[in-house]
């Protein structure tokens, strides 16, 4: 097989090398699903993009790995397509606006593009879902401020889960401080949450009034910490708008500081009769690195199989 073009952006971040990585693997259609994990394991990124032809009325079929397995959505690697296919030229232009659906594996997910002159500065994706929000299943507070290496009473409300189709643990603490000292514990983990099936990644969060700070914790993906979670955020905003006027609200979310990869976040919910109807997430990306992958054709050293089942 001929070396596949693969293009490394930094995503919800305007400065290189801060934001969230991510490998977009062009003309991916003939890479069967064992290639693609390899390939996203040899980037060691927290998720990878594959770009194929799309039977559906979209620009591009997107399949998301992370090191673990494909994943139906992801924020940051639709935002990092999206800014990637227009500058390709791939998406209709119209003053210094565009827009294109990519077909993900939770379904088409519509995409705003954004450009100043010649280049595509930002990007902002429509949720394919809105936001539904549950309890915390069986885990107490203190169980998971232990999990997290805090205290109970840092825990400022009750966790819940929020999902666009991504569930994550929403955990709201009352200080940048905590936010800052919380260090989980895999062992905990395990214990805790592995057992449970809604709870695959902890979004620990805290409202300093100017903005949201977050950290993502997603061992069940192989991702220990992420530095910007765009699934995340649009979930978020379902507590977020709880108690809010009808009309569209929106909110600045930073992520990733305590990794040394600080990125931007920027949300924006419609609230219709006091829940939110439609979410938003985007941000901008830069092209850091360029290159091709060579795919060998043996087989040998091919991970596990893995389960890539659409999701309806």
């Amino acid at each position: 097989m001929s070396p596949i073009a693969f293009t490394v952006y930094d995503v919800f971040t305007d400065r290189p090398f801060t934001g969230n990585q991510l490998a977009i693997i062009d003309a991916a259609d003939d890479l069967d699903d064992q290639q693609m994990l390899a390939i996203t394991r040899e980037f060691g990124f927290s998720e990878s993009a594959f770009l194929q032809r799309s039977e559906a009325p979209a620009v591009s079929r997107v399949r998301i790995f992370t090191t673990r397995g494909e994943i139906p959505f992801a924020g940051h690697p639709t935002i990092g397509v999206g800014i990637h296919l227009a500058a390709m030229g791939q998406v209709k232009r119209v003053g210094n606006d565009g827009m294109l659906v990519l077909d993900e594996g939770v379904g088409p997910v519509s995409v705003a593009v954004q450009w100043d002159g010649d280049a595509v500065v930002s990007a902002m994706l429509t949720a394919p879902r809105a936001p539904i929000l549950g309890p915390a299943g069986p885990l107490r507070r203190s169980e998971i401020a232990e999990l997290l290496g805090i205290s109970a009473r840092d825990v400022i409300d009750s966790p819940r889960v929020a999902s666009c189709g991504s569930p994550v643990l929403v955990v709201p603490v009352r200080s940048l401080e905590v936010l800052g000292h919380c260090r989980l514990s895999i062992d905990r983990w395990v214990r805790f949450c592995e057992p449970i099936e809604d709870l695959r990644s902890l979004y620990v969060v805290a409202d300093v009034g100017s903005e949201i700070r977050a950290r993502m914790f997603a061992p069940h993906h192989g991702v220990m910490e992420d530095p910007a979670t765009g699934s995340a955020a649009v979930a978020l905003t379902g507590l977020l708008a709880l108690g809010r006027a009808d009309g569209t609200h929106a909110w600045t979310i930073r992520q990733g500081v305590e990794m040394g990869r600080p990125s931007e976040l920027v949300v924006e919910a419609d609230v219709e009769e006091g829940r939110v109807v439609t979410a938003r997430v985007g941000g901008s990306a830069r092209k850091t690195i360029t290159g091709a992958i060579a795919i060998p054709e043996s087989s040998v050293g091919r991970p596990p199989e893995v389960s890539t089942r659409r999701q309806s």
